[in-house]
């Protein structure tokens, strides 16, 4: 029995030593392969090293660095010149060659007074998709930049277009009053088309200035497209005495607030309502044409 138990005991001791040399064999062909690596990491090092060698007699030894005054880094960090002293604003002038001296060619403003600022964002109708000159010069914008911006206007007013023709309402005729049209206000509409455009328009030139160009855009929009949705928009049609026989009323309405000429005025050539360019696009001649009423040949010449 004895012998039975010492045979068990050396076969399990035999099993044990092999699956160490094993294990041993593994480890020792693992380190082999890291000494390896660490060798090959070394070489590299010293051929950067090398390299920096053969670099550095090249390099100047004139350069000197330059310290800038903590003052100037805190206004240059901030960007305010609300808080920065007259003597301040002079050095930083003259930082730029302007001195105290105005400039024919542009002037500095600090970022906060863009917010406040009301620049015209869009060119007049029929290039009213066009940004101008004022606006990319203020905010620097690129060509490439440009096109895409503009490319999201006309796409965004092509759906206004849209929406108005499916949402007009036409009265009359009654009495002297020709025609009427009213273009009620949706405001699920308006966000909706508003939130895509700028979403768009950030992507492209990022969130800072869009919510710029946004800004400028909200405070001229009545002028640029009626604000359609946001606003309901009116245009009456009537006879009048006065040249060219034809006069109008025109204006918006808001839940607080409205904007209507009380008596009709003569139509003018130059003066048609933004928000019925959808729906005319040559004006005055156009909607004539439509509700069979004539204007003098020389009307807008």
């Amino acid at each position: 029995m004895l012998f039975s138990i010492m045979g068990v005991s050396l076969a399990a001791l035999k099993q044990s030593a092999s699956r160490q040399e094993h294990e041993l064999q593994s480890n020792q062909a693992a380190w082999q392969v890291q000494i390896q690596q660490l060798a090959e990491i070394h070489a590299e090092i010293q051929r950067f090293q090398m390299k920096i060698n053969e670099l550095e007699p090249t390099l100047s030894t004139d350069v000197q660095t330059t310290v800038m005054d903590p003052e100037l880094r805190a206004f240059f960090r901030t960007n305010d010149v609300q808080y920065a002293s007259l003597q301040l604003q002079n050095r930083v002038l003259a930082s730029f060659g302007a001195g105290g001296n105005s400039s024919e060619s542009y002037v500095l403003v600090s970022k906060a007074s863009l917010a406040d600022a009301h620049l015209k964002p869009l060119k007049l109708f029929p290039d009213s998709e066009k940004l101008t000159d004022d606006v990319r010069g203020v905010l620097a914008i690129t060509p490439e930049e440009q096109q895409f911006v503009e490319s999201a206007f006309a796409t965004a007013f092509s759906n206004m277009g849209v929406w108005v023709r499916e949402n007009v309402q036409r009265d009359g005729p009654v009495g002297e009053m020709v025609v009427s049209y009213t273009v009620p206000a949706n405001q699920v509409f308006h966000e909706a088309t508003i939130s895509q455009l700028f979403s768009t328009v950030n992507s492209g030139i990022g969130t800072e200035r869009g919510e710029l160009l946004r800004n400028y855009f909200e405070h001229y929009r009545i002028y640029e497209d009626g604000a359609v949705g946001d606003h309901t928009n009116l245009l009456s049609i009537y006879r009048i005495s006065a040249a060219p026989g034809y006069g109008y009323r025109s204006g918006w309405r808001s839940a607080n607030a409205e904007a209507i000429n009380t008596y009709p005025e003569p139509i003018k050539p130059e003066k048609f309502p933004a928000a019925f360019r959808f729906l005319f696009p040559s004006g005055w001649k156009e909607l004539a044409q439509r509700e069979g009423f004539e204007l003098p040949k020389q009307f807008g010449k």
